[in-house]
């Protein structure tokens, strides 16, 4: 039997859009061991990798193979292959180029999503096309190719143009996540800030469009890392957020997403968060 993940090969429908989608971060080739087992064409490892991710509470798996730059689209549609053979969840595809993206669209079952596009005209004109053909959804990053914005009225001003840009290639407001861009508080303090502040606009003005950030950025330089990611994660669901790229083996961090979701009304009658307390998944 294949797993299930809590998610859906079909996209969100009605019943979970007002839940957090969580993607597993976990198979990416910036990693030693996920770089080797690419290499060496080790389905085993990468299988098992994913199926404990959602086992452990993602609803879909990130799966990023840049690293081996010359070998990413077979890597792409070979990872694709092995992870549906035998779990019913929807993979995002971390990639740019659109040829890898495409041989990863063409095997995969259900929706998929894209990572990531911004606003580069080569970028946005090669893979939304892809994104409308397979009925993809795409993380769009609130930056442009020249640079970076530092302030949250740039950001915006970008996030609005790339919105307009993918509304017309057909892609529906419910496939567009708009990504903020998160930097470490380590950094400036004021990043988380500029981020929260970010997806409130986005969601204020477009209540329909999606917010994601990656969200292992944010405490980046500095210790316990997991409780940084847990709080933030909270907050930034409070204040809209509607999908993370995270570690989903950060238990802490799952375990206060769930009492952030009970107390924002999304677990009906507490259900999710005492079954993850008879079950001592809780942190």
């Amino acid at each position: 039997m294949p797993i299930r993940s809590s998610g859906t090969t079909k996209g969100r429908g009605e019943g979970e859009s007002n839940k957090l989608l969580i993607i597993g971060e976990n198979i990416n080739s910036s990693s030693k061991k996920i770089l080797q087992a690419l290499q060496e064409q080790d389905a085993a490892f990468l299988l098992n990798l994913a199926k404990e991710q959602v086992a452990a509470g993602a609803n879909m798996i990130d799966i990023n193979a840049a690293k081996r730059l010359e070998h990413e689209k077979g890597d792409l549609e070979w990872l694709v292959k092995v992870i549906q053979a035998e779990m019913e969840v929807p993979i995002c595809l971390d990639c740019t180029e659109a040829e890898a993206l495409e041989a990863g669209l063409k095997v995969h079952k259900g929706k998929a999503m894209i990572n990531s596009v911004c606003k580069d005209r080569v970028r946005l004109e090669t893979i939304l096309p892809l994104a409308a053909q397979y009925k993809a959804s795409v993380v769009a990053l609130a930056m442009s190719e020249e640079n970076i914005p530092s302030t949250v009225e740039e950001r915006l001003q970008i996030s609005l143009e790339l919105i307009k840009t993918i509304r017309e290639y057909g892609v529906p407001d419910t496939d567009i996540y708009i990504d903020p861009l998160v930097f470490p508080v380590a950094v400036d303090t004021d990043n988380a800030q500029k981020t929260l502040t970010l997806i409130r606009e986005i969601k204020g003005t477009f209540p329909q469009v999606r917010t994601i950030i990656g969200l292992s950025n944010i405490s980046y330089g500095l210790p316990k890392r997991d409780l940084i990611n847990a709080v933030f994660l909270s907050i930034a669901r409070y204040a809209g957020l509607d999908a993370a790229l995270l570690n989903p083996f950060e238990k802490k961090v799952l375990t206060l997403l769930k009492a952030t979701e009970l107390l924002l009304g999304n677990d009906e009658y507490c259900r999710n968060y005492l079954v993850s307390y008879r079950k001592r998944e809780l942190a």
